[in-house]
């Protein structure tokens, strides 16, 4: 069903930019429409119909999450191109992990052929070598995608040549939505797009603080902090709704990789700031956020595997969350931007609740190191 009206706060102050010379054409709610109807497809055709929830839903709690992980005061400073940018960002950020018939069957003609005998070749001494070997080519081939989607949307959005699949038709459609957005911000967010999967947002030169797409003072993009904050919301959502129980026993969820997320995320509850506490142990408003609190339920010896693996993932994500608080700090010092505010520094996991099983873990194995890493890509 078409939606009448935008009602996330992000959404509505990125609608102001309607009246700006660099996108006067665009118009967000038929954008998002189009998204939504696009996103539906993931899943469809074999490929990644096994992965976690990438549809509307998504891109909806992406955006809440936005809401409160940018501080009141970043928010009445930040500028309607920097809420364009956002949530276009988020919008289009999964799009590249869209597989259409077409591309599938044309799938030898690519550099997945390539990358097929790449993996293959890498994973040869690897623990799970004999179930990939056992899976068709839909698994390998949701794997090329999965590690290439976020360059796959970089280059639609630019509407260049690329070897990443045989997308003309998907490519075409984005060409079609994007196609009132100035150049300069077109390229800038297909960059932002792809920087979620990419280790160089302290890049100042690349992700400007001050790029400018008019004379107008709303005009001004800090792509630093956009790409600082899309990262962390998409780090962030994985809640339960991100794995219905209904559509799991439909698709009947075999790929172990794809077990071990759906039962990591249909654990956790709530992803929320943590209230502040004064030297009183009284909890006071007034105090800025700066943890994350984690709110989830194990239960049982047979979600051990998840809780570990939810463990690892908030290991990693805690290390985002204070590389990009010094990112953040760091642009405030060197580039003046006082105003664009990250104070998330710690993830609080006292209210994950584990019944049936010791938690205590002796070491992580390199092994598990590189599992973290492998599902840190599939969000």
């Amino acid at each position: 069903m078409m939606n009448e009206k935008l009602e996330n706060y992000v959404e509505i102050e990125a609608e102001k930019t309607e009246n700006l010379s660099f996108c006067r054409e665009l118009k967000l709610l038929h954008v998002r429409d189009q998204i939504e109807e696009i996103l539906s497809q993931i899943g469809k055709c074999g490929i990644f119909e096994e992965y976690t929830v990438h549809n509307i839903t998504h891109i909806d709690e992406m955006l809440h999450i936005i809401e409160w992980l940018i501080p009141n005061e970043t928010k009445n400073n930040m500028t309607s191109a920097e809420w364009l940018m956002l949530t276009l960002a988020v919008y289009f950020h999964d799009l590249g992990m869209v597989v259409t018939k077409e591309e599938y069957e044309k799938r030898e003609t690519t550099y997945f052929h390539e990358y097929k005998s790449k993996i293959l070749n890498e994973m040869e001494k690897s623990e799970y070598i004999d179930y990939v070997r056992k899976q068709d080519d839909h698994f390998l081939y949701q794997e090329f995608v999965r590690d290439n989607h976020a360059t796959r949307i970089r280059q639609w959005i630019n509407n260049v040549e690329t070897d990443l699949g045989e997308v003309t038709v998907i490519k075409n459609i984005v060409n079609d939505i994007l196609k009132d957005l100035d150049e300069m911000f077109r390229a800038d967010l297909a960059m932002i797009c792809e920087s979620h999967h990419k280790d160089d947002i302290d890049d100042f030169t690349k992700y400007r603080v001050d790029s400018v797409y008019g004379n107008d003072k709303q005009e001004k993009v800090n792509l630093n902090y956009i790409a600082v904050i899309l990262r962390i919301a998409d780090l962030l959502h994985i809640t339960k709704d991100r794995t219905p129980s209904l559509t799991r026993r439909i698709i009947n969820v075999s790929n172990p990789f794809s077990v071990v997320e759906w039962e990591k995320q249909k654990a956790v509850r709530a992803i929320q700031p943590k209230a502040k506490r004064d030297r009183e142990d009284n909890i006071n408003e007034t105090l800025e956020k700066d943890t994350i609190e984690v709110t989830a339920r194990f239960d049982g010896a047979e979600t051990a595997e998840a809780y570990f693996g939810l463990s690892s993932y908030l290991q990693y994500t805690r290390k985002e969350l204070q590389k990009c608080h010094d990112i953040v700090e760091k642009a405030q010092k060197r580039e003046g931007t006082i105003v664009y505010k990250f104070p998330w520094r710690e993830i609080d996991e006292s209210r994950i609740t584990v019944i049936g099983f010791e938690t205590k873990k002796l070491s992580f194995t390199i092994a598990q190191e590189n599992y973290v890493f492998g599902i840190m890509e599939q969000e």
